[in-house]
């Protein structure tokens, strides 16, 4: 009989592995500003180790063509030529103002004027049609199982994640939930699976920017 791995341990394994890497001495902080900066620094962190180096991953603001300006935004997953998939905002627990505060943060993304420019690949030139960038939330607790239990399909965030109680996948038909360990490794998987349903991103329109650019004769 062939040699066979316990794929429930493995990944218990890779979820203990993983809160580790946000725990740090976080709770030893004292100064609120800088305690959010540092839950921050581990998420980016993590997702840095665990997502396929194709992907980037740092907090900042989002600009358009037009120089419109999103919020600041905790956790950016973009393409590295290319334009964002996903962006999260990391609060110490769920509630209904921060919720609301992360798909305020969802938004200002959302409505940015995007672009999409031809590209050349082996197979000849592309285009790739708009998708919509998917919002969430990343925390420590669940401080509002009201909200938590209450999400439904459309909600403004497609990724809600508690530390302390489990994870909530929101997608076009259905809501994928797992609520006991391991929730981290689960939340890894399910946005590379949602990383790998969108694809490449659209590809910016570099000469929009440099109509900017004021050219000296």
């Amino acid at each position: 009989m062939k040699n066979k791995i316990n794929i429930e341990k493995l990944f218990n394994a890779l979820d203990e592995e993983m809160r580790q890497k946000l725990s740090s001495k976080i709770d030893e902080i004292y100064h609120p500003t800088a305690k959010g900066s540092e839950s921050e620094l581990n998420w980016i962190g993590l997702l840095r180790s665990y997502l396929p180096e194709r992907y980037s991953v740092d907090s900042g603001f989002i600009v358009d063509h037009e120089g419109n300006i999103s919020e600041q935004i905790d956790i950016i997953v973009y393409d590295r030529h290319f334009t964002p998939f996903i962006v999260f905002e990391v609060r110490p627990k769920l509630s209904k103002s921060n919720y609301e505060y992360a798909a305020k943060k969802h938004k200002s993304v959302k409505e940015l004027k995007r672009t999409s420019a031809s590209f050349t690949h082996i197979l000849g030139t592309d285009k790739k049609v708009l998708f919509n960038i998917i919002g969430g939330i990343l925390t420590k607790e669940n401080g509002s199982q009201n909200i938590y239990e209450n999400l439904k399909l459309g909600s403004d965030l497609a990724i809600v994640l508690c530390l302390d109680s489990g994870v909530k996948v929101i997608g076009d038909k259905a809501i994928l939930v797992q609520d006991k360990e391991p929730i981290l490794a689960f939340f890894l998987l399910k946005l590379i699976e949602q990383l790998r349903l969108l694809g490449s991103v659209p590809a910016l329109e570099v000469d929009k920017y440099l109509s900017f650019v004021v050219k000296v004769k």
